[in-house]
């Protein structure tokens, strides 16, 4: 079993990497001002995340950081649901991050939940489902730097 603390570790640093749209030469104006507002919905949560979570070394994630973690989570999905998206690809990326920062929410209550019942299978099992919810994160960012670095 994974520690809580290196998991919530990892997930931060997978979730760091969502620098989006960093060169946005040769976008039509509704594109770049699409991309820049996608982006910085996305920027400004995983900021907060990082904020609460960094410089805690080896002490291991708590169910209040667990649950902080979603409440951000949740609040990326919502705010994303306000991001002014015209443009048909931008709407999908937009829609699969926000699913996906719904279901990594629902993940860390449940882990937080597994961790306050001290129960260790429940945590392996919340751990493992935290861990396959942040996986299509990396592709999700790849692919939104992709359509917005294109011309």
């Amino acid at each position: 079993m994974r520690t809580s603390s290196s998991f919530v570790s990892g997930l931060i640093t997978a979730l760091s990497c969502v620098c989006l749209c960093s060169a946005l030469v040769g976008c039509g104006p509704s594109k770049v001002a699409e991309c820049t507002e996608l982006n910085s919905k996305i920027n400004a949560g995983v900021e907060k995340i990082e904020k609460t979570t960094t410089g805690k070394g080896d002490q291991e994630a708590s169910p209040a950081d667990l649950k902080a973690m979603a409440d951000t989570m949740e609040k990326i999905a919502e705010d994303l649901t306000k991001a002014k998206t015209t443009i048909p690809e931008l709407k999908e990326y937009s829609k699969k991050y926000q699913e996906m920062s719904k279901t990594i929410a629902k993940a860390a209550r449940d882990t937080a939940a597994a961790l306050e019942a001290k129960d260790p299978e429940k945590v392996t099992k919340a751990q493992e489902a935290l861990e396959k919810a942040t996986q299509p994160e990396e592709a999700l960012v790849e692919g939104i730097n992709k359509f917005c670095d294109a011309p």
